[in-house]
């Protein structure tokens, strides 16, 4: 595999017309076929967000162009700091995390206007959606 130290530089997603559109903590591997995948956190309003899905890319062409986005995760809270390791024979594995309920509750100052509503619906959350922690997703492409 030929390893670019120059490559030319795109934007993958720009969601500049949302409320959400803050992404981050990008990720990115490529496949035996040389398909790139690039996955975030996004649909998000700021850093701290209650928001936050996992979203994958896909690119055919060596990254000048993208796929949609598409959600490959979303749980009931924020799915944040995507990680992809393509593994060979198919298979990516995809992590990411997610502070647990208190955490939001707590940050409830910190968070842009307009969290509230959906923070009011935490404690409502079913206790194992609630717990937070880190996460391993396998697929096979």
């Amino acid at each position: 595999m030929e390893i670019q130290t120059n490559a030319p530089q795109t934007v993958i997603f720009r969601n500049a017309d949302s409320f959400f559109r803050y992404c981050g903590w990008p990720s990115v591997c490529r496949d035996d076929e040389g398909v790139l995948y690039a996955a975030c956190s996004g649909f998000r309003l700021a850093h701290i967000c209650p928001f936050g899905k996992t979203l994958l890319f896909k690119s055919f062409d060596n990254g000048k162009t993208w796929s949609v986005p598409m959600v490959v995760n979303d749980t009931w809270l924020d799915d944040r700091d995507v990680g992809l390791l393509y593994l060979g024979g198919k298979t990516i594995l995809l992590t990411w995390f997610s502070h647990p309920v208190e955490k939001y509750l707590e940050w409830r100052d910190t968070m842009p206007a307009g969290c509230g509503n959906i923070l009011d619906m935490y404690p409502t959350i079913p206790e194992a959606m609630s717990r937070g922690g880190s996460f391993v997703r396998v697929s096979h492409v």
